[in-house]
């Protein structure tokens, strides 16, 4: 048995045994004897058992001090059988207290996170006075890097408040790791959590040889919880006077069905529709609500639900915007395009031949249309290619005689190219994709005896593998293709938009194509962002301030973010950090004009409700091979024994006292009773 001390100096006072047994030897008594006139043999006899009996009194007094004076030394020398884990005494420790909203749930105990502060309390009571302790949530504040006392580290526990925030064990070792680095001494780091399964990802090699790590796992609550996952729309764009269907996706973590659970949707404010939900256990369930909107700008969104106890996720917000003016930009004039939009006062459409683009301002467009194109210079060929990365609408036509190497070169961006040139072969568009959404509900019913426009020249182009065609020629030949490029969207006509080429223009099938073409180009932004992950969010205008202002919809908290320009891109970006953490609707402004909607929620992660159990924890930690990180399942009432245990190994100061007790007991009793 390998026995340690942590004060080895006082055993130095083990001399001081000398003393008694010094005094012992010295100090003798003188007997007596007094003589009778009888019974001298009879006296003689006692007076030897006296003598013998005396001394062995004597003798056992003195063994009893000695022991009782060696147990009181001993004690004070602090000695312990040190545990395998932790070779030396920590005098570091780190306690990190899982503060997120999944411990805002109940157990057959309470709530989680009280009973985690309380073991938390519970455990720094347990370490000694000199121990320097630092507290770590999940928020990663400043403050994780102040040392506190034993009263001020159960102060601060006290204070702790649940967070949307969520780190992982990997995430909080290595936070420690840098708040140990430069300690001399040996490091402990306590884990308090319900063990979520999304957290654990630790590796041996992430943990500082002098950091040694127990895992204190709480009792799991009943994994019941439904929650809104996500919401979006199917078709990409919002429209006035027109119905629009958000799918709504809800998820039941519990073993039971959730029956009729009733669903609502409010468009600022105002409640739009109400529809209820049967949902398996174990399982999701997708609801479509269909509502129509009137007003254009900022429309705010929140469908919600309700489910108890965990809240958090009972509301789901989102948000976009409908532009009170679509802007197109004419590269090459067109008078059929031009005319399906100069009546409408939702278009601002601006024309300019080749030498007249301004290439800074290609951005403020939501459409541009290269129309009748022979050639495109590079310069133009880049700024396109950025202008449709960051979310914006490109439509190309041909002109009937173009410069085949210089297109293809601008057509290989998008794995597209023409193959064959001057085809004159009259031939008809007779198959329209109704599936597709600038087609889609656009007409009732096609009759193929409907007159189809006629194509007399046009370009046979091999489209990407991930393109869509929208006209078709009645030899299979493509004549107006979509795919995306990034979040852009891209339109590619086969032919000159021209009465030599084709009768299209004249066909009622145009002007809805035209038309949705630039309907479509717009809400190409995230309908919400997750709080917990650091975000940034470009901006659907160009702007010409400094500083914007990002404020609740109730006005009663704003802040000036981080906003950056790409000069490059002409786009701008504004950083969120951490300067939100509530879930809801908040504006954009420059200049008190809101420039768009902004809508956070909370991440799901916590919504899940996985949890492990201790021994599959055990079996990671095997598997992983990980010597410094071990599991303490000890009931309240053993905590501090149990981490003393683990700190210090056994102590024997608390036995050694009572042994001394023990031995002033028994020289009290030799000295009375016999």
């Amino acid at each position: 048995m390998n026995i340690q001390f942590q004060n080895p100096n006082v055993l130095y006072f083990l001399f001081l045994l000398a003393i008694p047994i010094i005094i012992h030897l010295f100090s003798f008594r003188k007997y007596q004897t007094i003589f009778f006139s009888n019974f001298k043999l009879l006296q003689n006899i006692i007076i030897e058992n006296n003598k013998t009996k005396s001394k062995l009194k004597q003798l056992l007094i003195l063994i009893s001090r000695l022991l009782a004076l060696t147990a009181l030394i001993l004690a004070f020398s602090r000695p312990y059988i040190p545990s395998e884990i932790q070779k030396t005494p920590s005098s570091t420790v780190a306690i990190y207290v899982d503060n997120s909203f999944s411990l805002t749930t109940e157990n057959q105990y309470g709530i989680l996170l009280e009973q985690a502060k309380k073991k938390a309390t519970l455990l720094a009571k347990a370490f000694d006075i000199n121990t320097e302790f630092y507290l770590i949530t999940n928020d990663f504040s400043n403050t994780d890097e102040i040392a506190y006392t034993h009263k001020q580290i159960s102060e601060k526990i006290t204070g702790i408040k649940s967070s949307h925030k969520r780190k992982t064990i990997s995430e909080i070792v290595g936070r420690v790791n840098n708040i140990i680095k430069n300690k001399t001494q040996n490091g402990k780091l306590y884990i308090i959590s319900d063990l979520q399964k999304n957290i654990i990802d630790i590796e041996e090699k992430a943990i500082e040889p002098s950091l040694s790590i127990t895992i204190i796992p709480l009792e799991k609550p009943a994994v019941k919880n439904i929650y809104i996952d996500s919401c979006w729309f199917e078709d990409p764009t919002r429209k006035t006077a027109q119905q629009d269907v958000l799918s709504i996706k809800i998820k039941n973590t519990g073993d039971e069905t959730q029956k009729d659970l009733p669903i609502k949707l409010y468009i600022n404010d105002t409640l739009k529709a109400i529809s209820s939900l049967t949902i398996p256990g174990q399982s999701s369930e997708t609801l479509k609500l269909p509502y129509v909107i009137k007003n254009k700008g900022a429309i705010y969104g929140r469908v919600e639900i309700s489910d108890f106890p965990v809240i958090y996720d009972n509301n789901y917000f989102f948000s976009y915007q409908i532009p009170e003016k679509i802007k197109i930009l004419l590269i090459g004039e067109n008078k059929y395009i031009e005319s399906v939009y100069l009546n409408d006062s939702s278009f601002i459409v601006n024309t300019v031949t080749n030498n007249q683009i301004n290439y800074s301002n290609l951005n403020n467009y939501d459409v541009i249309y290269l129309t009748n194109t022979i050639s495109v210079t590079t310069g133009l060929q880049m700024s396109l290619l950025s202008y449709l990365e960051n979310g914006k609408t490109l439509v190309i036509s041909f002109a009937n005689k173009v410069d085949l190497t210089n297109v293809n070169e601008l057509l290989s961006i998008f794995s597209t190219s023409i193959t064959e040139t001057n085809i004159k072969n009259t031939s008809t568009i007779n198959n329209i994709n109704t599936n597709h959404f600038i087609t889609k509900n656009v007409f009732e019913s096609i009759n193929k005896n409907n007159l189809y426009p006629s194509v007399k020249k046009y370009y046979k182009i091999k489209n990407a593998s991930t393109a869509e065609v929208i006209l078709k020629l009645e030899n299979e030949d493509s004549y107006l293709s979509y795919q995306n490029h990034k979040t852009g969207k891209l339109y590619i006509f086969s032919s000159e938009l021209s009465d030599s080429a084709t009768n299209l223009m004249q066909n009622p099938i145009f002007i809805p194509i035209i038309y949705n073409i630039a309907l479509y180009s717009t809400s190409n932004l995230p309908i919400q962002f997750d709080i917990a992950e650091e975000n940034f969010v470009q901006l659907s205008k160009n702007i010409n301030s400094e500083i914007v202002t990002i404020t609740n919809t109730d006005k009663s908290y704003s802040f000036i973010p981080q906003l950056r320009k790409d000069i490059l891109n002409n786009n701008n970006y504004v950083y969120l950090h951490d300067n939100i953490s509530q879930a809801g609707h908040w504006s954009i402004f420059e200049n008190e004009e809101i420039i768009q909607p902004l809508s956070c929620n909370f991440s799901r992660a916590e919504s899940k409700l996985q949890f492990l159990s201790i021994s599959e924890l055990e079996q990671i930690i095997d598997q992983k091979s990980i010597s410094n990180i071990s599991v303490s399942d000890s009931p309240d009432e053993l905590i501090a024994t149990t981490i003393q245990n683990e700190d210090q190994g056994i102590r024997l100061w608390k036995h050694l006292i009572i042994m001394c007790l023990f031995f002033i007991l028994v020289e009290v009793a030799l000295i009375r009773l016999l």
